[in-house]
């Protein structure tokens, strides 16, 4: 199958697949903010892990970017990558003057999954190819069409300069990135009174994550004054940690930090990664946190817990709230296990604190969540 083919393929099928990167919906111009050139894209799968490939050229120096889900495989190295794209996937080869790739700090695209993002050079202004293959290069210019872009179409202001809120954001607008909310309420000065800054400060600086059990939490990583340039005051290291639930926040705008230099993101990146670390969850729950089509049925904060209708013959259908732990698959199917939140009205013989298994099925031509008791 060519590009289009499995891009079709993993549209259509996508609870067969790890994720691929959402740049398979996005715009791509012949050339970016940075006068780098789009060559052309590919997208294949090694197994059930889809990669998404770009070619651009850049100073004479002609790339291709690899990107690979990094579930299940989050600590490989860059020779178990090399083996996992060159002798699985056979989506290149080494030729002479080969070198390694190069990682770029693993992206997080807007619903919320992690990516390698494999950097390789093919070859640099007349000199030899460095690889063979590299993929079967299709023309931006077709996902572009396939995506519905018209001819003329002008990109939208960029995400990270937008004013939104998280009712608008939702949970993969906010996970694992970097966000500035205004220091406007009495109440958070009093609780922010000894970040250094706070006389000048008008913002803070916050990342978001998700605990499996409190739902979407924002970590307070320093104060910040907001205008042209964003400044940021020194990161608060006397407490071990300053949270803030997005129950708190639903309604409070906020934007996506644009960047910040090099020397301060050192000064915060130890603790994001103890986050990270944390708050890690299990594989099968960040799966389940791609499945979009779980998404009305979330709790808008805590968003592992999704609303279950209970089934059992002789009585009234009842609606529970259930929190994922996990996937299954048997003989009969692929189903979310979870963990009962609530006590039952009726005698279901199951109670609140229970495991439970559930899956979607049509009740009344609509689609729910549904646990079926024998």
């Amino acid at each position: 199958m060519n590009a289009i083919d499995n891009l079709m393929e993993y549209r259509n099928n996508k609870e067969k697949y790890l994720p691929m990167i959402d740049h398979e919906t996005e715009f791509f111009p012949e050339r970016t903010e940075y006068d780098d050139v789009n060559i052309g894209w590919d997208c294949g799968f090694i197994g059930n892990r889809p990669y998404f490939l770009e070619a651009w050229a850049t100073s004479g120096i002609t790339m291709i970017t690899i990107f690979l889900s990094t579930t299940g495989i989050e600590d490989y190295s860059v020779a178990d990558l090399e083996k996992l794209l060159i002798e699985e996937g056979k989506i290149y080869s080494k030729r002479e003057g080969y070198e390694s790739p190069e990682f770029a700090p693993k992206p997080v695209d807007s619903n919320g999954n992690e990516f390698f993002s494999v950097n390789i050079v093919v070859g640099v202004e007349d000199e030899p190819a460095k690889i063979n293959g590299g993929g079967h290069l299709v023309p931006f210019e077709e996902l572009n069409k396939l995506n519905g872009y018209p001819d003329d179409y002008e990109e939208p202001e960029d995400e990270e300069s937008v004013l939104m809120t998280y009712e608008e954001a939702g949970f993969r607008g906010v996970y694992h990135k970097l966000l500035l909310f205004p220091l406007d309420d009495r109440q958070m000065r009093r609780v922010l009174a000894d970040f250094p800054g706070i006389d000048k400060a008008d913002s803070y600086l916050g990342y978001g994550y998700i605990d499996h059990e409190a739902g979407v939490t924002i970590e307070v990583l320093a104060l910040a004054k907001a205008g042209e340039e964003i400044e940021f005051f020194e990161p608060y290291t006397e407490k071990a940690s300053t949270k803030v639930r997005m129950g708190e926040l639903v309604s409070t705008p906020f934007i996506i930090v644009p960047g910040m230099d090099d020397e301060y993101f050192e000064k915060i990146v130890g603790k994001l990664e103890i986050i990270n670390e944390g708050y890690k969850e299990s594989d099968e729950i960040h799966e389940t946190r791609c499945f979009d089509f779980l998404d009305e049925f979330r709790d808008p904060v805590c968003i592992d817990d999704v609303e279950v209708v209970l089934y059992k013959e002789d009585l009234k259908l009842e609606k529970v709230w259930v929190r994922i732990e996990g996937t299954k698959t048997t003989d009969t199917g692929a189903f979310f296990v979870g963990k009962l939140l609530v006590e039952p009205y009726q005698d279901f013989g199951v109670h609140k604190g229970d495991g439970v298994v559930f899956n979607m099925q049509n009740v009344d031509d609509e689609a729910y969540c549904v646990c079926v008791i024998a």
